[in-house]
């Protein structure tokens, strides 16, 4: 038996809602992943061996520029995820915006908010190999000035996303079938 789409606000709201308990109530495993991905982009980068244990990835490692860079609750992606999918969730049930909209910018919010965050882990470890741990603190304003512009552009597309016509509500749409 198939599953029925999520058709009404009030259906997505509660997907939403029940997606961001799961990722609240995994969000060590989430922090691990984070972790494992960052690794993964370091040693891309050729910074080296690299390491990842829980939440905490090393890099540099047999220098003595080794350092590492712990996620914790409040870097770590779902700091902004988690509000964002309550912030669409309230608005897919309580407006009247087209559900598949509201959709589309959920899906761009999401992978734009994900990519920031690994790019201010990115960017904070480079300051850090970079100017060693003085930097830290500098580290920490650079990333959530990023994070900032990431919330906003996320807000930009959620209303794009509002004022956006489905295609077959556009004046002059035909379709091909």
């Amino acid at each position: 038996m198939a599953a029925r789409p999520v058709t009404s606000g009030r259906d997505g709201a509660l997907v939403l809602v029940g997606v961001a308990v799961v990722l609240v109530v995994a969000h060590t495993g989430i922090r691990a992943g984070e972790a494992a991905l960052l690794r993964l982009v370091f040693w891309l980068l050729g910074w080296g061996p690299t390491s990842a244990t829980g939440d905490t990835v090393y890099f540099g490692l047999g220098t003595a520029d080794a350092a590492g860079l712990r996620i914790t609750s409040v870097a770590s992606v779902l700091s902004l995820l988690v509000p964002w999918l309550l912030v669409l969730a309230a608005t897919m049930a309580w407006s009247r915006m087209d559900i598949r909209m509201l959709r589309i910018a959920a899906a761009r919010a999401a992978a734009l908010i994900v990519v920031a965050s690994q790019v201010r882990l990115l960017v904070a470890a480079a300051l850090i190999r970079l100017w060693g741990h003085e930097s830290t603190g500098f580290a920490r304003i650079v990333s959530w000035l990023l994070l900032t512009a990431a919330t906003v552009l996320a807000l930009v597309a959620l209303l794009l996303a509002a004022g956006e016509v489905p295609r077959e509500r556009q004046r002059g749409y035909r379709d091909a079938t």
